[in-house]
């Protein structure tokens, strides 16, 4: 959260990596994945929000390298 809000405020996200990004958002979806199969809500909802947080800095990170 702290990360978004920085990039958020300041829109600029040169200091955060879009492979460490993509990496993590991998990560969050396969956890999330597992929570489905086992049927898990607390896995669920927290790599989901965690997923959601990343997905933001992706898109703020997407926006600035487009402009």
């Amino acid at each position: 959260m702290p990360q978004l809000k920085k990039a958020w405020t300041r829109g600029q996200t040169d200091d955060i990596s879009m492979n460490m990004l993509w990496v993590l958002a991998s990560g969050l979806a396969l956890w999330v994945t597992y929570g489905v199969l086992q049927k898990d809500i607390v896995i669920i909802l927290a790599n989901a929000i965690s997923l959601a947080l990343i997905s933001g800095l992706v898109w703020l990170k997407l926006l600035q390298t487009s402009s």
